[in-house]
């Protein structure tokens, strides 16, 4: 019989540290939705006593989630436990999460502690969390790099003091397969685990190796992995590994709970609000369809065998989802010569988690050439109220940019500009991103088109509309 691994996703976590993932509390809310959707074991959050922003959503993910469990990381010390428990405690399934760096430099420059002070921690504070909840998780961090001894100490310390989930970090991700065997093996037969305890693991890609390295952890025996959508913040990719899981079920002698069918669901869902690259891995996507990317599409299909291709591809959409993405198919349809499954998967990803339109583009006209200075023209509408206005600029986007801002009235500042194609040809989506900062914080929006300047202004106005719906502007 089979062992059943269970996955753990971190790309909530992830998203509070990487600068790469600037999403916001809707995106984060609808990631977590999708990674349930998909039987995601355990969902990792960020930390809830870093701001009132960061508990609000907490609290809000652990009230929407009804069968993942919801892990939430804690520092180890009673204040942050107590705020990290009050934001979780609306889940149906909830789990604090503490951890400690055991490497003699860690412990040294980042603790400050020695190694007695560090075992009196780990069980003050899983003890103090265990009355306050009952499921608790403890990870040996930078563990590969520390004494294997004092590794086992903190462990049975931490189970001991109530943790019903330890493991271990390959922190630095400078471990070989060869050598991850060797060590979760040694450390395994030095613990006693009875049946309610669940040995876990968590590689980094610093070498590549993060996939290879959690496949290994789980040929070795462990029963829980830490995997992040796209493989984020240098995380073993979750697609990656759950299709390594189902495809070499027989060989690892294990198997997972995750919908390989709906896995390709959460991939485009990070890439299209973030600049993560989509990491699926193809012809594992679809129970028995096979979809390539660069599959061309019937432009003439009805919704209804739309409606059937969308969810082919792994996607659960709502009756009004369907029709606005159909209505844009076949916008784009008319725009196209070529249309293909990576245009679809693009406008799903970027419609998935719109927040409300406040401001929305009617139309512009751009003057711009290599002896003239740029003009823009743009009309808008603020909750369906025309506004227009004439700006200048450093060439066309520079221009939109400038009347943009001109029309709002709000002093917005310009952070990044990204713009990419999504697919090939002269016809090809482009997808542009735009960062502003404005209060001090950074908001990302993205637009889609075959005209790279209207891709370029609805990616400013989306970045406009996120800033609106989280400060609570209308």
């Amino acid at each position: 019989m089979k062992t059943v691994v269970l996955i753990k996703d971190c790309t909530l976590k992830n998203c509070e540290t990487d600068k790469a993932l600037n999403i916001s509390f809707k995106e984060k809310l609808e990631i977590a939705k999708q990674l349930e959707n998909i039987n995601t074991d355990i969902i990792e959050t960020g930390f809830a006593d870093t701001s009132q922003g960061a508990f609000i959503a907490v609290k809000t993910i652990a009230s929407t989630l009804k069968k993942s469990i919801l892990c939430c990381p804690a520092k180890p010390d009673k204040v942050s436990i107590e705020k990290t428990y009050e934001a979780i405690k609306g889940a149906v399934k909830k789990r604090i999460h503490i951890s400690l760096p055991l490497s003699t430099v860690n412990m040294e420059y980042q603790l400050h502690m020695k190694k007695n002070q560090v075992l009196d921690t780990v069980r003050e504070s899983i003890s103090f969390a265990k009355t306050l909840c009952d499921d608790i998780e403890f990870t040996a961090l930078d563990a590969t790099r520390s004494d294997l001894a004092f590794i086992i100490d903190i462990i049975n310390i931490a189970k001991d003091a109530g943790a019903s989930t330890v493991g271990i970090e390959d922190t630095v991700g400078q471990m070989l397969p060869d050598e991850i065997f060797p060590f979760i093996t040694n450390l395994k037969n030095s613990l006693a685990f009875d049946e309610n305890t669940i040995f876990s693991f968590r590689a980094k890609n610093e070498m590549g190796m993060a996939v290879a390295n959690t496949i290994t952890a789980i040929k070795s025996g462990v029963g829980q992995v830490a995997c992040s959508i796209n493989g984020t913040a240098n995380d073993a990719s979750l697609e990656e590994t759950v299709s390594a899981i189902h495809t070499r079920a027989d060989a690892l002698n294990a198997n997972c709970n995750m919908l390989i069918s709906q896995l390709n669901r959460a991939s485009v869902l990070l890439s299209g609000i973030t600049d993560i690259k989509n990491g699926k891995t193809k012809n594992t996507i679809s129970a028995g369809i096979n979809v390539n990317e660069t599959d061309l599409i019937d432009k003439e299909m009805d919704i209804y065998t739309f409606r059937s291709f969308v969810e082919s591809l792994g996607y659960t959409l709502t009756d009004k989802d369907i029709e606005k993405i159909y209505d844009m198919f076949k916008e784009l349809s008319e725009k196209k010569l070529q249309v293909y499954t990576k245009d679809i998967e693009a406008i799903i990803g970027r419609e998935a988690v719109q927040v409300p339109r406040v401001y929305q583009l009617d139309r512009f006209v751009i003057n711009s050439g290599n002896k003239i200075t740029s003009t823009a023209a743009v009309r808008l509408r603020y909750n369906d109220k025309p506004l227009e206005g004439v700006a200048f600029g450093d060439g066309p986007i520079d221009a939109a940019f400038h009347v943009i801002g001109k029309i709002m009235g709000m002093d917005i500042e310009l952070f990044d500009f990204n713009l990419k194609s999504v697919t090939e040809g002269k016809d090809a989506l482009g997808a542009a991103t735009v960062k502003i900062r404005y209060n001090g914080k950074i908001y990302a929006g993205r637009g889609l088109s075959t005209d790279v300047i209207e891709s370029s202004i609805m990616a400013y106005i989306n970045a406009v509309n996120k800033m609106l719906y989280e400060e609570g502007i209308q």
